[in-house]
């Protein structure tokens, strides 16, 4: 028996009900056709099952006749899931929040260091997506010094605001960066008293927190609708920006992993630029990915790119630049979707193999080691017929470039062999 699904417009009703049944020879499959109609109660589509007892050529007796069971528990019957767009669109639905479970990836110091970034960078904002932030008008008449960033982040006043007035003055936050260090060598004694186990506690991590650390902490103190306005002063900045990261939930006092669409929708929204995806194996973390990027594209500063702070709480996350590339006199556009460490089954597989549908170009990093293995790339590689012709750079990391043993044709040939039956047309 064979079943085919047929979806149509109906009327809404209370119950599923079998509104027709038809049966007809089907001289071509040698046998008879039900055709069973039935409305979904939640839905307004009207579900067409066609089965089908066909006799078996093998034997001269007929097929035992199998029927479609649409209520039967181990049948399960396909459904048009509706979409309402409007919904979708809207900014409080741009965000995918992973939960994950207790040390899952991160290690508890790990942990601990995200829940004081939380605590000092963190300010609060309003649950309401359609509202937008004053702070965007808010003019700067106190310059920032270390006493006003100390102020800052061990106070209600949390410094959002100077970190949006240093992006609308195009500083690319260099200017409260700087002043991290310099934090170091304040007065205690100028300090009241309440505050200076707090203040001990900041100096801790003053030298962890980074540019990203910066712009996360702040997209995460901002409206859904401001989230989608930030985005533009970041790429202004020649700032990656943050598409996935790391957030701790001070209810909860639980790591999430959050995929951020807002403060992309404004700057995706009309483009004809080129997606690119590069992305590394487990053994390739550490070894500079982000940095040769400054390499590929002339346009990008060492400042543009986010490579610095605790290598693990950047580890399968997202970042997305603008970059360019010129060849031959001609000037072409990439968006980089930049994932740093590798990419991990419960955390970010699906979002990374989602970008892979839509990239023009994909750059693998792997070692000698993954060629050893040979499971990183097939992972990647196979994981749809779309992905298979993506044009395609491998890029290998030696750690024994300086062996005349161990040459660079010797092991792209070694890599030609093992995958020259792995149908990759663009690689």
């Amino acid at each position: 028996m064979t079943a085919s699904i047929n979806l149509e417009e109906g009327q809404q009703q209370n119950e599923i009900k079998e509104v027709h049944t038809q049966k007809t020879e089907n001289p071509a499959k040698n046998g008879e056709q039900h055709k069973v109609l039935m409305h979904h109660p939640k839905r307004d589509t009207m579900i067409t099952i066609v089965s089908e007892e066909v006799q078996s050529k093998a034997s001269n007796h007929s097929a035992i006749p199998m029927k479609s069971n649409y209520l039967s528990k181990k049948r399960t019957v396909a459904s048009i899931v509706q979409i309402d767009i409007d919904e979708l669109l809207k900014p409080k639905s741009c965000t995918v929040d992973v939960q994950l479970t207790h040390k899952q990836y991160l290690s508890s110091a790990e942990i601990d260091l995200l829940a004081d970034m939380t605590k000092f960078l963190l300010s609060s904002t309003t649950d309401k997506a359609d509202v937008f932030d004053s702070c965007f008008a808010t003019m700067i008449d106190e310059p920032l010094d270390v006493k006003v960033l100390i102020k800052c982040v061990t106070g209600d006043d949390k410094l959002k605001v100077y970190i949006l007035d240093s992006l609308k003055r195009y500083h690319a936050l260099s200017d409260v960066i700087h002043l991290l260090p310099a934090c170091a060598d304040i007065d205690p004694y100028i300090l009241p008293t309440e505050k200076v186990d707090t203040v001990e506690q900041f100096l801790n991590i003053a030298d962890k927190i980074t540019t990203r650390i910066l712009l996360i902490s702040t997209i995460e103190s901002l409206s859904y609708e401001s989230q989608r306005y930030l985005g533009h002063f970041i790429k202004k900045n020649d700032l990656p920006i943050p598409f996935s990261y790391y957030t701790y939930n001070k209810i909860v006092q639980s790591v999430q992993y959050k995929i951020n669409f807002n403060t992309l929708a404004e700057v995706l929204c009309l483009t004809d630029d080129r997606f690119l995806l590069q992305i590394g194996s487990p053994s390739t973390v550490g070894l500079g990915k982000t940095t040769l990027l400054q390499n590929i594209f002339h346009d990008k500063r060492k400042e543009s790119l986010n490579a610095d702070g605790t290598t693990k709480l950047r580890s399968c996350c997202i970042d997305l630049l603008f970059a360019s590339m010129t060849y031959n006199h001609a000037s072409e556009k990439y968006i980089v979707f930049d994932v740093h460490g590798t990419m991990v089954h419960s955390i970010n597989e699906e979002i990374v193999t989602a970008i892979q549908q839509y990239v023009s170009l994909q750059i693998f990093y792997v070692t000698m080691q993954d060629l050893n293995d040979g499971s990183f790339l097939p992972s990647l590689m196979n994981c749809s017929d779309e992905t298979r012709v993506k044009p395609t750079i491998v890029v290998i990391f030696d750690a024994d470039y300086d062996s005349k043993q161990n040459t660079s044709e010797k092991i792209i040939s070694q890599f030609t062999q093992q995958y020259k039956s792995h149908k990759q047309l663009f690689i």
